[in-house]
């Protein structure tokens, strides 16, 4: 399960700098988005760490992680100005690399919140249980949700295959999905027989692949592409 909500600010403020001045912000954690003017340099202090940037622009647009409370502190040789300047949860923030904003969605990358996902094995639900209004599948890795969406989001996939090695026991079960396994005896027959009866092993291998593509293209078309309101795609 996943839980999302809208990105809320819970600090915001402007603040101009005149030549010479420090001027000292103290912020809480979230995501720190502000807009510069001008030229200078600000501190962020986090507990014993401190990150300094200087900068030069008309106007830049510059976004940095709090992982916890701390202070911001500007200094300039001349004056220049920092609007905007928001401490936000949620939304984005609260899913970092994994997700992003294109328009009045979110999109969230799904194999980067659970790295062993194969692909899902249903429409993603709600905390009722029912699907979420407004919500797409553009491929089998990636969901986009409306950016005001509040709450949980119920996900049902199947986990990719553990890697087989030679260290493990031989009486350890292998997790293979039901629809998977007609493949293990065919390509175990394939390497058996690919030294004595290279012919009888590219048959095995010809029918492991003609099934693995049969249950791919079952898989991908089921549930891989959906969108909202107009059905599957």
């Amino acid at each position: 399960e996943l839980g999302y909500f809208p990105e809320e600010p819970v600090f915001t403020g402007d603040i101009l700098v005149g030549c010479g001045e420090e001027v000292s912000l103290s912020l809480p954690a979230g995501l720190l988005k502000m807009k510069l003017q001008g030229e200078g340099k600000y501190r962020v202090f986090q507990g014993a760490s401190v990150r300094e940037t200087v900068f030069s622009a008309m106007s830049k647009e510059v976004q940095i992680p709090l992982a916890e409370e701390g202070k911001i502190l500007f200094s300039a040789d001349s004056d220049f100005c920092a609007w905007d300047i928001r401490v936000v949860r949620g939304g984005c923030a609260a899913l970092g690399e994994a997700s992003s904003q294109v328009g009045n969605f979110v999109i969230l990358d799904l194999r980067a919140l659970f790295p062993d996902l194969l692909y899902l094995t249903d429409l993603p639900k709600n905390a009722m249980g029912t699907q979420i209004s407004g919500l797409t599948l553009p491929d089998v890795s990636h969901m986009m949700i409306p950016k005001n969406y509040r709450g949980v989001i119920s996900l049902s996939y199947r986990s990719m295959a553990r890697d087989i090695t030679e260290d493990m026991d031989e009486d350890e079960l292998i997790d293979i999905s039901a629809e998977l396994t007609p493949l293990l005896p065919l390509l175990v027959a394939y390497f058996i027989w690919l030294d004595s009866d290279p012919d009888a092993a590219r048959a095995y291998l010809a029918e492991y692949e003609k099934l693995s593509e049969d249950i791919r293209k079952n898989k991908t078309v089921s549930i891989a592409t959906y969108i909202d309101t107009n059905g599957w795609a």
